[in-house]
């Protein structure tokens, strides 16, 4: 539908295309859930999961909202409002995955295989959204989401060093770490610090 609409269509097609990629994600949403909770969509409870597709979906529908308050004429108020919401809920179930469900402080089933699993959805996906939403100059808030952008990568750099090194087993203790666990963290804070230096001015070049 999108391709028919041509000349004095365009701002119609443009509609129609923001609202395929809305959909889209729904879609991906409906789907991860299906996976992840074995046929169901719906979870009874909030727990890691839960908040790691949140912090994602959330976040994702909050950059499409925006984009199609761009478009909207009578319906912007609304659509800039449900994005502003979408992405508070987003930031705080992040917060809650630093916090209260976090596998460092406290037991959580993500899975045993390296970089695939559940910390790769609660806190690698968040750094394509925080990312996006600096590209975008999301609310014009372009230097916050870029830091936060890059926070969530050294947290997820980190995170995924000691799940590589410690299993599902990673409470953070901070006594007697093998000595390959030290250097990795070592090696990736200088390489996350010459990456964040890069990035920022990449991201400072690009987004003006």
């Amino acid at each position: 539908a999108a391709r028919l609409c041509r000349g004095d269509n365009a701002p119609l097609r443009r509609w129609l295309e923001a609202a395929t990629i809305h959909l889209m994600v729904l879609f991906a949403a409906v789907e991860l859930r299906y996976f992840l909770y074995e046929g169901q969509i719906f979870n009874a409870r909030y727990d890691f999961v839960e908040a790691a597709i949140n912090s994602t979906f959330w976040g994702a529908t909050a950059l499409i909202l925006h984009h199609r308050a761009s478009l909207a004429t009578t319906t912007q108020v609304v659509y800039q409002s449900a994005s502003r919401l979408l992405m508070a809920l987003s930031v705080v179930s992040y917060l809650l995955l630093l916090t209260h469900y976090n596998p460092l402080i406290r037991f959580q089933e993500i899975g045993s295989t390296p970089i695939l699993n559940l910390l790769l959805l609660g806190y690698g996906a968040p750094i394509l959204v925080w990312t996006t939403a600096s590209f975008r100059n999301y609310e014009g808030l372009r230097k916050e989401s870029s830091a936060l952008a890059l926070f969530a990568l050294w947290f997820f750099v980190t995170i995924e060093i000691r799940h590589l090194w410690q299993g599902e087993a990673m409470i953070w203790s901070g006594l007697h770490l093998p000595d390959g666990e030290l250097y990795s963290y070592s090696l990736a804070r200088n390489d996350n610090r010459k990456l964040t230096t890069c990035d920022y001015r990449i991201l400072t070049t690009l987004c003006g």
